[in-house]
């Protein structure tokens, strides 16, 4: 199993600074967002503009990027995940891990729903996701072995930390920077099931964080930097332009 590691954090920190003239930038919107917790485990919150962390981690908020949107001939060189604080309340700043989830069928394919009635969202439908199903009724989150997890709480549901902040003064609408190791996210893009899914959650403090979900007008977003293959492309092209040969009588 990969172990991911923190390149460099920043807040608010420009991807074009580090981007050569000749790549590209392309900026990922979340295929699907949503919060779930486990006093209210049989609930689905994915039609929410809001997403949340509490200072406990029974409140696990998922994010998932859809990588097949990369054109197959760029090479991901850098990558980051940004996350806009829309407000908070109480006092104590909260203490939050940011982990990405194992990747399997079923974990990969939850279902968003549309749940919507504040932080407790409203009973899952079939297929929603909720606290113990990836969806509901029939598909529950899974190890990478594919064995069934009791719910998002399980370890084995979960790769190693990107990051941790401790009691982390995060500031009414600023985006919050994480860097990515960009080779994980290629392997990624170049795998079977090419959708990352990170988990967020609080483990201390007395404060809420509302984060702006996909359905707001500041979403989180996955950036990267594309490196054009050069060896990929010239695949490509000869495949257009194949060589004739000719043949003597």
């Amino acid at each position: 199993m990969k172990r991911w590691e923190v390149l460099l954090i920043t807040v608010c920190f420009s991807l074009s600074a580090l981007a050569e003239k000749t790549n590209e930038i392309v900026v990922l919107t979340p295929k699907k967002d949503s919060t779930f917790r486990a006093n209210k485990q049989l609930n689905n919150n994915g039609g929410n503009q809001k997403l949340y962390i509490a200072k406990v981690s029974y409140v696990r908020t998922l994010i998932s990027f859809d990588l097949k949107e990369i054109i197959p001939t760029n090479k991901i060189e850098k990558a980051e995940l940004r996350i806009h604080l829309l407000n908070k309340t109480g006092k104590k700043p909260v203490s939050f891990t940011i982990q990405p989830m194992v990747q399997t069928t079923n974990n990969i394919a939850w279902g968003e729903g549309t749940g919507n009635l504040g932080v407790g969202g409203q009973k899952s439908r079939l297929g929603d996701a909720n606290f113990i199903f990836s969806s509901s009724r029939d598909k529950k989150w899974e190890s990478a072995e594919g064995k069934t997890v009791i719910n998002l709480l399980d370890k084995s549901l979960w790769l190693s930390p990107i990051t941790t902040f401790s009691n982390f003064e995060w500031k009414e609408n600023e985006w919050l920077t994480v860097s990515l190791n960009a080779k994980n996210i290629e392997s990624i893009r170049k795998s079977k099931l090419k959708i990352i899914t990170f988990g967020l959650w609080g483990t201390s403090g007395d404060q809420y964080y509302f984060l702006s979900a996909k359905e707001s007008s500041s979403p989180p977003q996955l950036r990267l930097v594309l490196k054009p293959n050069k060896e990929i492309k010239k695949e490509e092209q000869k495949k257009k332009n194949p060589k004739t040969t000719k043949t003597g009588k």
